[in-house]
């Protein structure tokens, strides 16, 4: 087991071509997302300001959806899609769009305030869905997915410099639907802050905030964070070169990977909570959480990775950079 502080090591590690390669029809190079749906078998792609929806293994796409432009964005750059299949939240600079996958209908839409990228995430009932809000992103907001209605409203941060003003970026519900968590950052003037906030669904009180930073640079963003599937854990990705794991219940840090220097952009965890994969710049990474080493590496991409996801059955990771899709499984036994 890693100690408290100590970074994670690198191991031999190998390659592996692409099980499947999805032939998107991608003019500018701009596929930026991708998720898996919950049946492991279909991926929503964002592809500029076309969502695409595929049978993956069927190597066929079964619909498409537009973008509805705002004055901030004209493309998506996350996706979620809903427990039950039936939903995928867009989000974008500025707004969230939930489409029904059947019509490709849009069901309803609402302005976020941060001026960065969003991301939203599903409740596990799929009727509600959490994105960044209020005036340039100081708050997080769970809206009804169906009627896009507000209906609460969490904000706080760490109390290191009350003067300073949030800005959330990522958000996402824990697997368990008890916890809220988003990062951010606040603008010191010569130097950004990440941090980390975590509420209680039930009490609405934050329960674990804290400011952090990983390598070297004035301009330290957060770029991604995601829940282990047991909702004990929580790993965000920086742009600074690092990844953190942090225990909930324990509110600290307990793993730090700075990888080889360049900035992680995308994570996931695996469906057991054992690993935990990472873009690092164009190659994937697969680190074991509990001893830390490198059990994979996936070479199969030119340019970073933009988009990463992990299927809940059968063990394939979805990865899109710079519009090609690839679907892989890693050898991990």
């Amino acid at each position: 087991m890693l100690r408290y502080g100590e970074q994670w090591k690198t191991s031999t590690s190998f390659s592996q071509n692409a099980v499947v390669t999805l032939p998107i029809d991608d003019q500018t190079g701009a596929g930026k997302a991708i998720t898996w749906a919950n049946d492991s078998r279909h991926v929503a792609i964002a592809n500029y300001d076309i969502l695409q929806v595929w049978d993956v293994f069927a190597r066929k796409q079964l619909g498409s959806m537009k973008f509805q432009p705002t004055s901030q964005a004209r493309e998506y750059t996350s996706l979620a899609w809903s427990p039950d299949q039936r939903f995928i939240a867009a989000a974008t600079v500025g707004s969230a769009q939930i489409f029904e996958v059947a019509t490709g209908k849009l069901q309803s839409s609402w302005g976020v305030g941060a001026s960065f990228s969003q991301n939203a995430s599903w409740s596990s009932d799929s009727q509600r869905v959490v994105t960044a809000g209020g005036e340039n992103g100081t708050a997080v907001e769970i809206h009804d997915a169906m009627t896009g209605k507000l209906l609460r409203s969490f904000g706080g941060k760490p109390a290191l410099n009350a003067s300073q003003t949030e800005t959330y970026i990522n958000v996402s519900l824990s697997p368990d639907n008890l916890y809220l968590a988003a990062d951010g950052f606040d603008d010191f003037g010569d130097k950004s802050q990440p941090f980390l906030s975590i509420w209680s669904i039930s009490s609405g009180k934050q329960i674990f905030g804290t400011y952090y930073a990983i390598g070297e640079g004035e301009i330290q963003l957060p770029m991604m964070l995601a829940w282990s599937p047991d909702s004990s854990r929580i790993a965000t990705a920086s742009n600074t070169a690092g990844v953190n794991v942090w225990d909930v219940l324990m509110e600290r840090l307990v793993l730090t990977y700075v990888g080889t220097g360049g900035p992680f952009y995308r994570l996931a965890w695996s469906p057991d909570g054992k690993y935990i994969a990472c873009g690092d710049d164009n190659v994937i990474r697969i680190w074991d959480v509990k001893t830390g080493l490198e059990h994979f590496s996936y070479l199969g991409h030119a340019n970073f990775i933009q988009g990463l996801s992990w299927s809940r059955v059968g063990n394939y990771i979805a990865s899109i950079s710079n519009g090609n899709v690839r679907i892989w499984q890693p050898q991990l036994d």
